[in-house]
Formats: structure tokens, sequence, C-alpha cells
């Protein structure tokens, strides 16, 4: 060893079920941040009877959510990368040295 640090290499099935999570978890996410924009853009129009003080609440608290809910993606994604690095010996050495 040369003292360069090797690129881990990873399961391509838990990889791969680890990229498809993250993206269906970000997904969400967004979709939670839309939700409580729309609420706070629609509240205090003609046709509600919600205060605008109370939709920005409800926006307040879904932007807070999807913020939560998005740093628990990250984590997680990060995680699930860690589980499925191939143990040193299941590794593919480059036999070019």
């Amino acid at each position: 060893m040369d003292g360069r640090k090797t690129q881990p290499q990873y399961d391509p099935q838990k990889r791969s079920k680890a990229t498809i999570s993250a993206v269906l978890r970000s997904i969400v996410a967004f979709y939670l941040a839309y939700l409580g924009w729309t609420v706070a853009q629609n509240a205090g129009g003609p046709d509600t009877t919600m205060k605008p003080w109370m939709g920005w609440a409800i926006c307040a608290v879904f932007m807070a959510v999807a913020i939560v809910f998005g740093v628990y993606t990250l984590r997680r994604y990060q995680a699930d990368l860690k589980a499925a690095e191939l143990p040193q010996e299941g590794r593919q050495e480059d036999k070019d040295e």
C-alpha cells in the first residue's frame, strides 16, 4: 500500500436499494415543502376562511418537517452506504501493480 486512500467498494444491490430509498425520501421531503408553500400562498384568499397568519404558521410547520426529513434522508443514506461497503477481503483489488 502506498498510502493512498482507496475508494470504497459497495455491494451493488445494497447500494442500489440505498440510492432508490434516498431518492424517494427526497421526493417526499420536497413534496412536504411544496404543500406548506401552497397552503401559505392560498391562505387568506377569497375561497378560504383561513387567516393568512394561520397559513404561514402551517407553512412553517411543513417546512420544518421537510427539513428534518431531509436531514434524516441524508443521514440514512450515509448509513446505508456504510452498511453496503464490502469488507476488505471481499474487494476486488487492481492487479496492475
